[in-house]
């Protein structure tokens, strides 16, 4: 549960939760007394109360109550502090949700920190997005018939105010700017890429196979025969050989099943090695060479694979291509997203559709964070990790680079420019793992650097 995994959001839920609602001892309010601190920043308890609850409101929306309570233990009708986590250490899930957003907030400060000096602020497509989940707020409250404030006690418990809400918003928010700025300015070598692939090796272990599946009948002389098939495929030397034996099979009459088809795949070696089978094993093992077979004989069929490739890496195609995202929250409805994205693209048409004017416009009008720092670009995106629409614009057989247009999904309205191929699929998740590593090097670097500090004195007026 660490909040720079994600865009901080305000999430509520429908269950009931049960809240303590007391206020502190000191006769502070708990959005006056500081928790955490830095050189230029504070966090409040009120912060880490809203950010405890946020969380815990991520997850009851996520599973739901019934789930919450299966796979976790939490019951949503009893407060957090009478719910152990860990009963033996006599941890309970308020420990654990405390633990999480103070310890997001220290990596918040160190990040908020580094942004301070390297100049990197809220934009006002930023401000736009904390005021649209502030509206959403509002919203709920409006719909509850409860003024805000009191709305925002009854959810995230007494104390707890919008400026508590808003501060928090913003500080993650310019953590996450800070942070994707780091990820997207760290630089791979192509020694960083083959040193990370020979110590991991196994898992981008790709192999092409085929196979075909023989289902067994209730009949012992028809069953003899799809046995003598099997071993016949098992002991065939070509790719052309089986597939003949297989459509010999197919029109016979001991074939139970007409559906079942040579079936051809290319697999990763990506299965867990406590849940790996006999054929899994076989299937990237060093003596298993092209042209090799293996038969599995189960009680209701038989299935038999042959290699068709030696084991190499994924080599498939990649693209690039940059993007400026209008959504809802910070541009409106339909019609005034599509206005705005239209104006936008209308401005870099008139610039004689400048690559170097289509960052600065990213930049300022996005509202994609994780590729602002990119000036709106995506490198090594793969077939099928996008939504369909965007997906089949940019893999489009007759794409061409500087190609652009405009597209609506369900996110909003994106305008799109092809900028190319990228790398082979193969690199893509070294790259990424990578960037993951000196990103979080940059994270510690940061809290080592810029003194962070939290007042454990003050931990006891977190509510829960």
């Amino acid at each position: 549960m660490n909040k720079l995994k994600r865009t901080l959001a305000v999430i509520l839920a429908a269950a009931t939760i049960v809240m303590a609602l007391s206020l502190s001892s000191c006769g502070k309010k708990i959005s006056e007394i500081d928790v955490i601190t830095s050189e230029h920043y504070t966090v409040s308890a009120g912060m880490v109360t809203y950010s405890l609850y946020d969380s815990y409101y991520y997850y009851v929306n996520y599973f739901g109550s019934e789930l919450l309570k299966l796979y976790f233990g939490i019951d949503t009708q009893v407060s957090l502090k009478e719910q152990y986590s860990d009963e033996t250490k006599k941890t309970t899930w308020y420990d654990v949700f405390k633990t999480d957003a103070v310890d997001g907030f220290y990596n918040a400060l160190a990040l908020c920190e580094a942004a301070y000096r390297k100049g990197v602020e809220l934009n006002d497509v930023d401000k736009k997005y904390v005021e649209s989940e502030i509206e959403e707020i509002k919203k709920m409250a409006t719909q509850n018939k409860m003024e805000l404030g009191e709305y925002i006690e009854f959810i995230y418990t007494k104390g707890v105010t919008e400026a508590d809400i808003r501060k928090s918003l913003e500080i993650y928010r310019l953590a996450n700017k800070m942070r994707y700025k780091d990820y997207c300015e760290a630089e791979v070598s192509e020694t960083e890429i083959k040193n990370f692939l020979e110590k991991n090796k196994s898992e981008y272990q790709w192999r092409d196979v085929i196979y075909f599946e023989l289902v067994l009948a209730n009949d012992t002389e028809k069953n003899n025969a799809i046995k003598e098939y099997s071993q016949r495929l098992k002991n065939a030397k070509t790719e052309e050989e089986f597939r003949s034996i297989a459509a010999e099979f197919l029109a016979s009459n001991v074939c139970v099943d007409k559906k079942k088809v040579v079936t051809s795949e290319k697999l990763q070696n990506n299965v867990e090695e406590d849940t790996k089978a006999a054929v899994d094993e076989w299937m990237f093992a060093e003596s298993t060479v092209k042209g090799s077979t293996y038969l599995h004989e189960g009680n209701a069929s038989h299935v038999v694979y042959m290699a068709t490739s030696e084991i190499h890496l994924n080599e498939a195609p990649t693209r690039k291509f940059y993007t400026i995202l209008f959504t809802s929250d910070v541009y409106g409805g339909d019609s005034d997203m599509k206005a705005k994205a239209e104006a936008v693209y209308k401005e870099w048409e008139e610039s004689g559709k400048d690559m170097a004017k289509f960052r600065e416009l990213a930049v300022k009008y996005t509202t994609d964070t994780a590729s602002v720092y990119t000036g709106g670009l995506y490198e090594n995106v793969s077939n099928g990790d996008l939504t369909d629409k965007l997906n089949d614009w940019l893999f489009a057989e007759e794409l061409k680079e500087g190609d652009s247009t405009i597209i609506k999904t369900d996110y909003g309205y994106h305008i799109m420019v092809y900028a190319g191929a990228g790398e082979p699929a193969w690199k893509v998740p070294i790259i990424g793992e990578i960037k993951d590593s000196k990103t979080a090097d940059s994270i510690q670097y940061y809290s080592e650097t810029y003194k962070v500090t939290i007042i454990e004195g003050n931990l006891k007026y977190v509510k829960g």
